[in-house]
């Protein structure tokens, strides 16, 4: 499911297969349509009513949508509407809408057909490959009019938090202490440094401004000597900084002089034993988007990583900064597999309730089986267990058998804290996979006779706000 804001014009929006399920979720009538040129009256065009959703057919590979608010779209080849609410026994629903069963193998099928295109966009087409070669012999300084930069496939970035979207810590300001501290996960900051968090990258500046010192932000980690690495930032800023990667030949060196324009600046050498940036001579800070280093002397394009793959490489808190994951099965290298639970962030809310309490279903998917208040936001759900003698229980039936099958357990709380376990699922019922999260509760998967599920467990009078679970 994808979701889209409307801002009064036009809105082309790429789908998959010929149906698409469109959900308005503003406060106005939205018009969709297969066709690009939206005549409210042409018969292509659908009129959707806040609330309420459709089905638009014979879709090109693209959807066309005029109004204003927020809409959701999923699609698909078969005419399903997804936003429908599921018969009785499914999870709480009402209506004639498809089972659950049907959702996942649909939204299955969708996974794999956009898996598919996104790899075969990553090649040149036979349209793209020129038909003849110059008159020199073929040294042609691109295919098609891309270069080979262009059609090179990114390498692995080594780099953990490259682009410094995770920040456990939730500050927005690392400020001066005196003393080399963590910032953003696995990134440390020199002692007369400051960091300042933006949403889409970090300025490193100078806590003494007169301070002709070099001071920097780096990573610890463990490239061998003996290993070609091709290092590269996108920056921008004042004054003159080094990138570097210690103790090894290989540097560059950029002059920025008040200037907006984001630049790319790359160095090739060999290991690494950490990685960063240095502000030389006078310069007072630096914006930096985003680091990679990658082995061999070729570059090869930054790609943003997904945001709760690197929260898991990047690890607990609990774990000592110092220590390095590079290498590690866990963290490093950990495939983005599908996730088992339904609404795992709890923006699908049919029942249009702030707050739930008594036993009931809440958000969609999720029950409440104990006395307690569930809140929901835009950012989560807050679950505040008001009793102070018995526990508060809240999750989801699972239609899957999980007996004996190793699995992973995570979530996020809204501090950016991510807990997570990975053992084997149970095989008899009171026998929870369980993980705590501090004196707060914990979370776990069992068996409930014949059916197994997924729970938050509240301790007595205690709270916590969740992001997502997986």
């Amino acid at each position: 499911m994808a979701i889209y804001t409307l801002t009064g014009t036009d809105k082309e929006i790429s789908v998959q297969g010929r149906y698409a399920s469109v959900k308005n979720n503003g406060t106005e009538t939205v018009y969709a349509s297969s066709a690009p040129d939206l005549e409210l009256n042409a018969a292509e065009v659908v009129p959707i009513q806040a609330g309420e959703s459709v089905i638009v057919r014979d879709c090109r590979k693209k959807l066309y949508v005029r109004g204003s608010g927020q809409i959701a779209v999923v699609s698909g080849n078969e005419p399903v509407n997804f936003f429908k609410p599921a018969p009785k026994g499914n999870g709480g629903g009402s209506g004639d809408g498809i089972t659950q069963q049907q959702l996942n193998d649909t939204l299955k099928s969708y996974a794999t057909i956009t898996s598919v295109d996104t790899k075969l966009e990553e090649y040149a087409s036979k349209d793209e490959i020129p038909t003849s070669l110059p008159a020199d012999g073929g040294n042609a300084d691109t295919v098609g009019g891309k270069s080979a930069e262009e059609l090179i496939q990114s390498n692995p970035n080594l780099l953990l938090n490259p682009d410094f979207k995770v920040n456990q810590r939730g500050k927005s300001e690392y400020g001066y202490d005196g003393s080399d501290r963590y910032t953003v996960d696995r990134w440390k900051l020199q002692a007369n440094l400051t960091l300042t968090v933006h949403n889409d990258y970090v300025t490193v500046s100078r806590h003494d401004p007169t301070s002709n010192s070099h001071t920097g932000f780096r990573q610890e980690l463990n490239i061998p000597d003996d290993t070609s690495v091709t290092l590269q930032a996108c920056v921008k800023g004042n004054g003159s900084f080094t990138l570097f990667h210690n103790g090894f030949n290989g540097t560059a060196e950029i002059q920025v002089q008040d200037t907006d324009d984001w630049v790319v600046v790359k160095c090739t050498g060999y290991g690494a034993s950490e990685v960063g940036v240095i502000l030389r001579g006078t310069a007072t800070s630096l914006d930096i988007k985003w680091i990679k280093l990658e082995l061999g002397a070729v570059s090869t394009p930054f790609v943003p990583p997904n945001p709760l793959e690197e929260a898991l490489k990047c690890g607990s808190l609990e774990n000592a900064e110092q220590q390095i994951f590079y290498g590690d099965g866990v963290w490093t290298n950990a495939p983005s597999n599908p996730n088992l639970l339904d609404n795992p962030d709890f923006k699908i809310n049919q029942r249009g309730q702030t707050e739930y309490r008594g036993l009931t279903y809440t958000v969609d998917r999720w029950k409440k089986t104990t006395a307690g208040i569930v809140t929901i936001d835009s950012d989560g759900v807050f679950l505040n267990n008001t009793n102070d003698t018995t526990a508060m229980y809240w999750g989801q039936t699972l239609l899957l058998d999980l007996a004996s099958k190793t699995v992973s357990l995570s979530a996020c709380d809204s501090n950016g804290n991510i807990y997570y376990l990975s053992g084997v699922a149970p095989k008899e019922s009171k026998n929870p996979l369980k993980l705590l999260i501090s004196d707060i509760g914990s979370f776990y998967v069992d068996l409930n006779v014949d059916h197994y599920e997924f729970f938050f467990q509240i301790k007595p009078g205690k709270s916590i706000k969740i992001n997502w679970a997986k």
